[in-house]
């Protein structure tokens, strides 16, 4: 995997809830990217701008938000991971 090329550009920090603006960094050779939720597809970027609203719900609970980053081909080439509450 490529460690830089994929990044979150939007840190979700504090305790939150709801609809969230989500932007990624990319770079080659990662040509899209889904966002997994506690392991859940919630969206897939296949090109710029690589930002996508994410729900985390009504209630204050913890999330785990997964960027995964695939190339041209479908093989996974990168990932980030931030966690949320």
């Amino acid at each position: 995997m490529e460690p830089t090329s994929l990044a979150f550009a939007t840190l979700i920090l504090g305790v939150t809830r709801g609809v969230w603006p989500v932007e990624v960094m990319v770079a080659p050779p990662v040509a899209s990217v889904e966002l997994r939720l506690d392991g859940r597809a919630v969206a897939a970027l296949k090109a710029p701008p690589w930002r996508a609203d994410v729900d985390l719900g009504t209630a204050f609970l913890p999330h785990r938000l997964d960027a995964v980053g695939t190339d041209a081909r479908g093989r996974e080439v990168a990932k980030a991971t931030q966690w949320i509450n």
